[in-house]
């Protein structure tokens, strides 16, 4: 399953005021690549260009686990996301808060998850995550001192 996720909606939903905005978007993106690195999932984050250097293409660049974007000259993250979907929306969910986005999105095919739905499935798959190499542990310690028996 790909994520397309209207990343300032994410962002500002889940960031506080302390840095300025670029420091906090790019630790965010840091951290948020670290999570989906660890739940495998895959990710492309857009965010509107007007907060970057605009340019006439998007501008997208790969971390480790997910891929950051930024949309093109005079077209919003929303509008990209769209021209997005309209290429592509199989096995695709859009991840957004944006009641007129997810609603257009769904039209094109992609299922949709609200931020705060996307942030429970991500909590709720790194507590099974956490569990399994917990699982694991307790086995691994198990069986050595079995062997030692």
């Amino acid at each position: 399953m790909r994520y397309l996720i209207d990343g300032y909606n994410l962002f500002f939903k889940l960031q506080e005021e302390l840095l300025p905005l670029e420091e906090k978007r790019e630790e965010f993106i840091r951290l948020f690549d670290e999570v989906v690195g660890e739940l495998k999932l895959q990710v492309l984050m857009v965010f509107d260009s007007h907060y970057q250097n605009s340019e006439d293409f998007a501008s997208k660049r790969t971390l480790s686990n997910i891929e950051v974007s930024f949309s093109p000259k005079n077209l919003s993250a929303d509008q990209y996301l769209l021209e997005l979907l309209e290429w592509d929306s199989k096995n695709t969910t859009l991840v957004t808060s944006d009641r007129e986005l997810s609603k257009k999105g769904s039209f094109l095919g992609a299922k949709t998850l609200s931020i705060e739905k996307f942030v429970n499935f991500i909590l709720k798959k790194q507590i099974k995550h956490l569990f399994r190499i917990q699982k694991k542990r307790l086995r691994n310690i198990y069986f050595e001192k079995k062997g030692k028996q």
